[in-house]
């Protein structure tokens, strides 16, 4: 897949401000070592194409969250330095962050209204200031639900949920791959 392009159609997601009980739920289920960054909404949409609602916290942390990934079963991902051949956490959560201010991660649960979520992940190192869910095209003319990443210089990316390969891919939708 090359460049992407967002879809003109109506945002899928809900953007709320944080509450108490979110905060609570990420600490339940990464950690509190994880602190919601409160500069962003949580996102909620069908990411991965199971009718299920999952959800998208922004979270910030001190150290490496490769260390609690066992004890709350979470996995790390980086689809972003993935796809330049550098997709390994326990290398990459090692690489100088995008944003020199305060790292943030991204967490995403799969199913998160369910009794035991589907899947937990840390997404490290994907550039962004600003994150929205929208539709993008694909190859075959298939859409997928993607997280949309807006950087300081106005650079977009999405990643967005394979089927096929069951893990997350990123892409540029400025035209820079």
């Amino acid at each position: 897949m090359s460049a992407l392009a967002v879809s003109q159609s109506a945002p899928i997601s809900k953007q709320s401000a944080l509450t108490p009980q979110e905060k609570e739920f990420v600490s339940l289920q990464f950690g509190s070592e994880f602190v919601l960054f409160d500069k962003l909404p949580v996102l909620t949409a069908d990411l991965d194409g199971d009718g299920t609602e999952d959800v998208v916290f922004v979270a910030t942390r001190k150290g490496n969250p490769l260390v609690d990934e066992e004890k709350f079963n979470y996995k790390v991902v980086d689809p972003y330095d993935e796809y330049f051949g550098w997709g390994d956490p326990r290398v990459t959560s090692t690489f100088e962050t995008h944003d020199t201010e305060q790292v943030k991660y991204i967490l995403i649960v799969h199913d998160w209204h369910a009794a035991t979520p589907k899947a937990k992940l840390v997404v490290l190192n994907l550039p962004f200031e600003k994150l929205a869910v929208d539709r993008i095209p694909g190859k075959k003319k298939k859409i997928y639900t993607a997280i949309i990443a807006e950087e300081r210089t106005g650079e977009t990316s999405a990643i967005y949920w394979d089927v096929k390969k069951k893990k997350y891919k990123w892409n540029s939708m400025s035209g820079i791959d």
